[in-house]
């Protein structure tokens, strides 16, 4: 067999180097070039099914869609580390109005679906739950739900990573009321009518810290347990000490039962708060008009600034039926959320996690600034005191009697003291 050639040693070495440089290419673009996703996935655990259905389904699917339309009709969101827009989608997971469903969705989102953020506007206990799921996983989560005094005293024992909060404060709401009452004629006489659970504690707490050294007299006759339908040894005792003012801070099936029984028995205050009482069947359910003039702590009205006008009213024209206030808290998370996204440029969590830290938005609704706190991770939402009036196209309409803020005026007088029902 001859020996191998000069020009056939040249040869092999070309063909050598050629793979070689090929397969740096090959390494380089396989290892250090990521493939462009085909969308944004945003994850929301939600109750599409249970007892809560009714307060989140029809509304927030309506509004993810409204907002998907908008954002990708204009191409979605540019991410600066691809180059490009790529379009967005909210992947709903249904929680069923379960803590422990929760916590199967919420993980069901971040390892099958592959979320980069979550959010949700549910209610506390289940939004607690989910939250931990995300610590774990290591994925941002806006929460909109409740008061921060929960997330305020996880805290201490140990600090949130990746949780961000858009909350209500009671003490907030409280003064809020308390600012209202000031300027309207009473005997400041409070009687509080408080559930056993944490919101109701929290409420009686508020209210009996900061009312009486405005010159209010607190009647506190201990908070009822849950299931208690009998409120007649509660009137008795304020037919004696004769309250201008009830603040039920109790679910509606509650506040729908205390107001038939003040009737009943003969007791009616110049005024009702409703602390839960965010919906329009939370007052028609007393029956008659046993709910007209019951305020209401409100974060967002359709009067508010920017897009908070069409936005109702698109949601009225489809449903026929009145918009729900947690529209626009919703929609205004979903923003802050998209904003973060674009300023982190990546779908990479910490990015977005960081980003959020960095949050300083006015969304279009027209809610306020958001500015997380560094340090508490919360972002108080305004509230402004609003009474549930009767009539109207649908019934029962909010009007915005109070307001401590600028961005927010009055958009009725007050209905005060409430009408009769002798």
């Amino acid at each position: 067999m001859k020996g191998i050639t000069k020009i056939q040693v040249v040869v092999i070495a070309i063909v050598i180097i050629i793979a070689a440089v090929a397969g740096g290419y090959y390494y380089y673009y396989t290892t250090t070039i990521k493939a462009v996703p085909s969308e944004i996935k945003i994850g929301y655990p939600i109750s599409l099914t249970g007892f809560l259905s009714a307060f989140y389904a029809r509304p927030m699917q309506w509004l993810v869609k409204e907002w998907e339309n908008e954002v990708n009709a204009k191409g979605g969101i540019y991410l600066r580390e691809y180059g490009k827009k790529l379009p967005v989608r909210v992947i709903i997971g249904d929680d069923e109005s379960s803590p422990e469903k929760g916590v199967e969705v919420t993980t069901k989102l971040i390892t099958r679906d592959d979320v980069c953020v979550l959010y949700s506007n549910g209610i506390m206990p289940i939004v607690l739950a989910e939250l931990e799921v995300a610590e774990r996983y290591g994925v941002p989560y806006l929460a909109n739900s409740g008061y921060d005094t929960p997330y305020l005293e996880r805290a201490k024992e140990k600090p949130w990573k990746y949780s961000w909060f858009f909350v209500m404060s009671m003490e907030v709401n409280v003064k809020s009321f308390v600012n209202l009452f000031d300027k309207l004629p009473s005997n400041k006489v409070v009687a509080l009518h408080c559930i056993d659970t944490s919101d109701g504690v929290w409420a009686g707490e508020a209210w009996q810290k900061i009312a009486p050294p405005r010159g209010y007299t607190i009647i506190h006759l201990g908070y009822f347990p849950e299931g208690t339908m009998d409120f007649s040894s509660y009137i008795a005792k304020w037919k004696e000490s004769k309250p201008d003012i009830i603040y039920s801070g109790a679910p509606s099936p509650f506040l729908q039962e205390l107001l038939r029984q003040l009737k009943k028995y003969g007791y009616w205050p110049k005024i009702v708060i409703g602390q839960m009482a965010f919906f329009a069947e939370d007052v028609a359910g007393a029956g008659d008009t046993l709910g007209n003039g019951v305020l209401v702590p409100l974060w967002w009205h359709h009067t508010y600034p920017s897009v908070s006008a069409q936005l109702a009213e698109k949601y009225m024209a489809t449903y026929n039926e009145y918009y729900r206030p947690n529209l626009g808290n919703a929609y205004a998370c979903i923003q802050v959320i998209a904003d973060a996204i674009e300023r982190a440029g990546s779908l990479d969590r910490d990015a977005i996690n960081k980003a959020l830290s960095e949050t300083d938005l006015s969304p279009t609704t027209g809610t306020i600034r958001f500015k997380f706190d560094p340090k508490t991770r919360v972002c108080i939402m305004p509230v402004v005191a609003a009474q549930w009036l009767k009539g109207g196209k649908y019934g029962w309409h909010l009007e915005v009697v109070y307001s401590d803020y600028d961005f927010v005026k009055p958009t009725a007088t007050i209905l005060y003291p409430l009408p009769s029902p002798f």
